[in-house]
């Protein structure tokens, strides 16, 4: 099994970025046809999206070319470094989705953001088809942003996602800002380590993983999955913990966000740490202390 990390999306040659909210909520914001004219059947626009908050006034009206697209989960891609990673892919592989956002909170803190994945079902390249394929495919691919323009299909290659691939509602972040540098983009040290993957990350260059160890944490970190905290020797990323506490289904608002703010100031001290986290709990009168309990000796050394 591989997984391929995939930048997808609008981005600074855009002039704009997709917006990140302070809990990773977003929206994803495809890109657009620059030349409309030669765009002849797409209609879609960002207004029609309803895409209009996120991008300025002056582009609500261009043409999106909305690829991924997950209502039958397919993404295609035409003669260039990302077509010829997709080749690669094969059935119950990993598709992974990451774009370039911007924090609302911060408008000056950009990055990149694990937003969606699709688990293979197949790829297709539609040079290497019969006429009679290409008729099949057609109407199997017909939600895809290829097939509903007018530009030629010409070296295109198509991945079909199962229906159990997913786009998130909270995004994942996987680099950090580097003010004055060639690159602005740096995968973060814990997701190099967790992913074992670069410390430079582009807008264009696909990412591959191999490594089962490592396909093995990013499926946790998918949530495709479970976690046990047993199984961990070394640290794990705190948006691994906080996409586990989001899932907790016994745990209040209130509950993850006090525990996942604890766990991120922390002393490092356990004996002063767990005395003052057990006081917070009773300060703030929260019902669930047996989960939170449970959670905080199970993590407290992962982070």
């Amino acid at each position: 099994m591989k997984a391929i990390l995939l930048p997808v999306g609008i981005d600074s040659n855009y002039g704009t970025l997709s917006p990140v909210h302070y809990d990773n909520s977003f929206s994803y914001i495809p890109i657009y046809y620059k030349e409309i004219e030669k765009e002849r059947k797409e209609k879609r626009t960002y207004k029609s999206l309803d895409l209009s908050h996120a991008v300025p006034d002056k582009l609500v009206k261009k043409k999106v070319h909305l690829d991924p697209e997950f209502e039958s989960f397919t993404y295609g891609d035409q003669g260039n470094q990302k077509s010829k990673a997709l080749l690669k892919l094969n059935k119950g592989d990993l598709l992974v989705f990451y774009f370039e956002g911007r924090r609302q909170s911060d408008p000056h803190e950009t990055g990149c953001f694990i937003f969606a994945y699709f688990v293979v079902k197949y790829v297709v390249e539609w040079n290497n088809l019969s006429s009679v394929d290409r008729k099949k495919y057609e109407k199997v691919l017909k939600n895809n942003a290829h097939f509903r323009s007018s530009k030629s299909k010409d070296n295109l290659v198509i991945v079909k996602g199962y229906s159990k691939s997913k786009l998130f509602k909270k995004c994942i972040p996987i680099t950090v800002q580097k003010e004055n540098a060639k690159n602005p983009y740096c995968t973060s040290p814990e997701m190099q380590k967790f992913l074992g993957i670069k410390d430079h990350i582009t807008s264009s260059v696909p990412v591959e993983i191999e490594d089962p160890n490592k396909i093995r944490n990013l499926r946790m970190m998918l949530g495709i999955d479970p976690v046990n905290p047993k199984e961990f020797e070394e640290k794990i990323p705190l948006c691994l913990l906080s996409r586990i506490i989001d899932r907790e289904r016994h745990l209040t608002a209130d509950e993850k966000l006090f525990f996942m703010n604890f766990m991120i100031s922390k002393s490092h001290d356990y004996r002063s740490d767990a005395e003052n986290f057990g006081t917070d709990m009773y300060i703030a009168g929260f019902r669930n202390v047996d989960v939170l309990d449970e959670y905080f000796v199970d993590y407290y050394y992962k982070i």
